[in-house]
């Protein structure tokens, strides 16, 4: 079973950090004391011993009794030792929520309404969710994420997807939930409440994101495939996935890790549906594409990870875009391009807004990745918008604008995008296309040396700029 791969992934992870937030304490310590400066000698010590004076073997007395040896090495492994035993009372009530998650499971499943038992496990982890938040019990916390789990493969297993998806959307938000709760002071250290409010959203977010990918592998009597259900619960943990990382709860690869699912998802739906295309694939990737660019601008996590966030967030809507782009039937259609120049122009926003906040915009990574992911969408929405004789004045006169913009703006990604477009108009007019339109009858030979002409004039105007860049 994947899930069980997937369990011992994360718990091996929440091993990990364990250990090495215990070596970063200790690491701090011996920082600290060996900054810490000497203690000054008391006053009315007895003279230092010189060595041109004489001692008499008998004053070399070691009277003064020695400390007694400190257990360095337990205390410094103590933090990694076995958890201890949950009190009487949250092992009761983990016990009466193991015995309520197992009462559908003993009893003939027969019997039960689809909708009763996806109703029970829900309501008995919601309230497993609560009550360990409330009285921070680390133990019934992990037993009620477990418990969803179990029963996400058996509802997946059973054929249920709407179920499974129900039961992984509700350990996403329970488990992302426990970081609502702080712990008390002294709880970091060992296996405790600290623990679960550092590591469960995460874990809770990561492993929702991998296991959601079988459920895009459900089809429809149709062939149709099941589209809906699966887009709202990845671009929803995808939401869920920034605001944990906005709000510190989750690193920035946690985001990342939900994006790259998301984008699976929706190729594992293109080769597994058997008939024709979901009419609500089109829009559905549409709006998780700007979901996901929005997503990642606002997480806004530290000056350091920044990057990482807001490069998932625009690969991801770049891929989106594209998917949506290659799987209309007509690649230079409106519905092909038309996507492709509005995540682009989203890009720009996001680069423009990024930079407002950014203490040096002309170099700023975050502002780099959202501009060069927009321009690289300009170029391919170029090559689907425009027929073959018209995309050496389309990329010219892009360049013409990129490098407008860089000479106003400064952002070290316009530069390279500007040179990236006057390199595709180069191309194309190096390329014999415009002669052989012409020899075929499909244009003038007077349009094609217009075409050219004009594409000349245009990077011309962006040598100028780009120049008088330079000068200043």
């Amino acid at each position: 079973m994947e899930w069980l791969v997937i369990l011992g992934l994360g718990a091996w992870v929440w091993l990990q950090s364990r250990r090495i937030r215990t070596l970063t304490l200790e690491l701090t310590e011996l920082r600290r004391a060996v900054a810490r400066p000497p203690a000054p000698a008391a006053m009315g010590e007895d003279e230092p011993l010189l060595l041109t004076e004489v001692v008499r073997d008998d004053e070399l007395l070691l009277d003064a009794p020695l400390p007694a040896a400190a257990n360095d090495a337990t205390a410094a492994l103590e933090p990694f030792a076995w958890p201890a035993p949950p009190s009487v009372s949250e092992a009761a009530a983990t016990l009466a929520l193991a015995l309520t998650l197992l009462a559908p499971a003993l009893a003939d499943l027969s019997g039960w309404a689809p909708g009763l038992v996806t109703a029970l496990v829900g309501a008995a982890a919601a309230a497993g969710f609560a009550v360990a938040g409330w009285r921070r019990w680390p133990w019934l916390a992990v037993t009620t994420l477990t418990g969803l789990y179990v029963w996400f493969a058996f509802a997946l297993g059973g054929g249920d997807v709407l179920r499974a998806i129900t039961l992984l959307a509700l350990a996403g938000i329970g488990g992302a939930a426990m970081a609502l709760r702080p712990p008390h002071n002294g709880d970091a250290t060992a296996f405790g409440w600290g623990q679960v409010h550092a590591a469960l959203p995460a874990i809770a977010i990561v492993a929702g994101s991998v296991l959601s990918i079988w459920t895009w592998f459900d089809t429809s009597p149709t062939g149709v495939g099941l589209v809906q259900a699966p887009t709202v619960l990845a671009t929803g943990l995808c939401i869920l996935a920034a605001l944990a990382v906005r709000a510190g709860a989750a690193a920035p690869l946690t985001f990342a890790v939900s994006v790259s699912t998301l984008i699976i998802g929706f190729m594992a739906h293109l080769n597994v549906r058997e008939g024709a295309l979901s009419p609500a694939f089109y829009p559905l990737i549409l709006t998780a594409a700007f979901v996901l660019a929005a997503a990642a601008y606002l997480a806004r996590p530290t000056r350091e990870t920044d990057a990482l966030v807001a490069g998932a967030g625009a690969a991801g809507a770049s891929l989106l875009a594209l998917l949506a782009a290659f799987s209309r039937l007509d690649w230079h259609g409106f519905t092909a391009f038309a996507p492709l120049f509005g995540v682009a122009a989203l890009m720009c926003a996001l680069a423009w807004l990024s930079a407002r906040h950014a203490a040096d915009a002309q170099g700023d990574a975050v502002v780099d990745i959202w501009m060069s992911a927009g321009a690289a969408l300009a170029l391919l929405s170029i090559e689907s918008a425009f027929a073959e004789s018209a995309r050496v004045l389309a990329h010219a006169g892009l360049s013409l604008v990129l490098t407008a913009a860089y000479a106003r703006l400064g952002w070290r990604a316009l530069r390279f995008a500007a040179l990236i477009a006057a390199a595709f108009a180069l191309g194309h007019a190096m390329s014999p296309t415009l002669f052989r339109l012409a020899g075929d009858g499909l244009i003038t030979l007077l349009a094609a040396l217009a075409i050219l002409a004009g594409a000349g004039a245009l990077l011309f105007g962006a040598s100028r700029l780009a120049a008088r860049r330079g000068e200043h």
